[in-house]
């Protein structure tokens, strides 16, 4: 089978199917491998075939394409005790609460079961890697219950930067405390990092929740609810500079 050459337009098999919205990448690879994928007529298993969808004739389990609908970017307040990414036994993610949606769409980066808060989706890949890049430095904001407050040299340590392992610190924070809560706003998003920070200080959580991820606000969305961002919500973040 002779593979077409790399122009514009071109995408894997598996990557064109799937911005149709017809189920996960995952999903969609073993159906291509059992065979459920045609290109100009012919069965296709390598989920990694190069196809030209303005050129080619696809069909998915014996139906050509959809057209391809607008990408969807939308905020969600994720309660907690619901995983982001992938699922376990027994465990609710986010789909299973989701309403029905005109296209597949999936997190950007993601919230550990325990926190709440604000997440955003989309079916945008190259929207997604600007917003969760790290390069691009785009500030995150939490609100961290604690047992009890602590000490004002505990806080400066998280401003200026925290140990959180043997050769890993992170990069400055801006942190404002009262009483037993704290407000932390960081440009880094390592798993579990806040925690992690607020553990180094010597802080015990009772919950912690996103509040903010750039300019978007988790304000007026109640738990599990979804709304579309603004196009200029969704545009402010293609002009955020590089950190630095």
């Amino acid at each position: 089978m002779i593979l077409p050459s790399l122009e514009p337009g071109t995408l894997s098999l598996v990557r064109a199917i799937w911005s149709r919205g017809l189920g996960s990448r995952t999903q969609i690879r073993r159906l291509i491998e059992s065979g459920h994928a045609r290109v100009n007529g012919t069965i296709v298993r390598l989920p990694g075939y190069l196809v030209r969808p303005n050129r080619d004739l696809i069909e998915f389990r014996g139906r050509p394409l959809p057209d391809v609908g607008p990408h969807l970017y939308l905020a969600f307040h994720k309660p907690p005790g619901v995983v982001s990414n992938r699922r376990g036994r027994g465990q609710v993610i986010l789909f299973d609460v989701f309403p029905k949606l005109p296209r597949w769409v999936f997190p950007v980066g993601r919230l550990d079961k325990n926190t709440s808060g604000l997440i955003l989706v989309t079916s945008d890949g190259g929207w997604s890697e600007r917003v969760a890049h790290p390069d691009f430095g785009v500030v995150r904001e939490y609100v961290a219950e604690l047992e009890e407050p602590i000490d004002d040299s505990a806080l400066q340590s998280l401003r200026w930067g925290i140990r959180l392992g043997p050769n890993l610190i992170s990069r400055p924070a801006h942190v404002e405390s009262v009483n037993r809560e704290l407000r932390i706003r960081i440009r880094e998003g390592k798993r579990h990092q806040v925690r992690k920070m607020v553990r180094a200080a010597g802080g015990r959580l009772t919950s912690l929740r996103r509040t903010a991820i750039g300019p978007i606000q988790l304000d007026g969305l109640r738990e599990c609810e979804l709304r579309n961002l603004t196009p200029q919500e969704r545009d402010s973040f293609l002009s955020t500079p590089v950190f630095e």
